[in-house]
């Protein structure tokens, strides 16, 4: 079935799912009702796994066994907007056995992908869009970093959609950031997702590989530079990277 077709077949049910995130939100940002993290997160990742359905993609992860029990950094590559949906369905605890929970997951998002919408579902998430103001920006992260830590949840950074005419670079100084909290990091590659990927003009189904590398531990973290650490984590990425570079 094309993705149009799908979006018209489904569009009551998307409505009525981002109704509820709203309403999350507004409960836990305006009126200041405690909602767990774990409650938010799990909301999210039941839109994530929707949102992938709807529009055809099918993910395939290779190294869930390296993420860490405790808070850590996700850094990743980044090909569309989608990837946020697909990364959040990859970190999807199957196997969890009583007690468990699915990874707390948070984002730092750039200024452009700020609307509606996307407030709704990653303010939810106690995530942060990066405005102009590079102090403000940077005692927000501190923030989000220490947040991150306390839940003991993964503080996910997507590299710059880069294009032919780009560098891999990421919107913030994440390593340096990272350095005065003491947060691991994760490498992830993500594979096969594009621009087209959370578009309906597709007609076949996209199948995307996501990639978790070991982790840079936090002896590492305090040991190296943040510029070591970038290369490290970039070259972890692009090891499995099929695309361009």
């Amino acid at each position: 079935m094309k993705i149009k077709f799908r979006i018209v077949i489904f569009s009551l049910l998307w409505l009525l799912k981002l109704r509820k995130i709203r309403s999350v939100w507004k409960k836990y940002t305006k009126n200041k009702v405690e909602l767990s993290p774990e409650f938010r997160s799990d909301l999210i990742l039941k839109y994530s796994k929707f949102i992938l359905k709807l529009f055809q993609v099918k993910i395939k992860v290779f190294g869930y066994e390296n993420l860490p029990k405790n808070a850590a950094i996700i850094v990743a590559n980044h090909n569309s907007f989608a990837d946020y949906f697909i990364l959040f369905a990859a970190l999807e605890n199957h196997e969890k056995g009583e007690g468990e929970i699915n990874p707390i997951l948070s984002f730092v998002l750039e200024k452009k992908w700020y609307n509606h919408k996307n407030k709704w579902i990653f303010y939810s998430l106690d995530s942060i869009f990066l405005g102009d103001n590079q102090k403000n920006n940077s005692l927000e992260l501190n923030k989000f970093l220490k947040s991150v830590r306390e839940k003991r949840a993964f503080g996910i950074v997507f590299s710059k959609e880069a294009d032919k005419n780009q560098v891999f670079e990421f919107p913030i100084d994440i390593f340096s950031a990272a350095k005065k909290v003491g947060l691991s990091f994760i490498p992830v590659t993500i594979n096969f997702s594009d621009k087209d990927s959370y578009k309906s003009i597709r007609k076949k189904t996209q199948n995307v590989e996501i990639f978790i590398h070991k982790p840079i531990k936090t002896a590492a973290v305090f040991s190296q530079s943040s510029k070591s650490l970038f290369l490290a984590a970039k070259k972890a990425i692009f090891e499995s990277y099929s695309g361009e570079k």
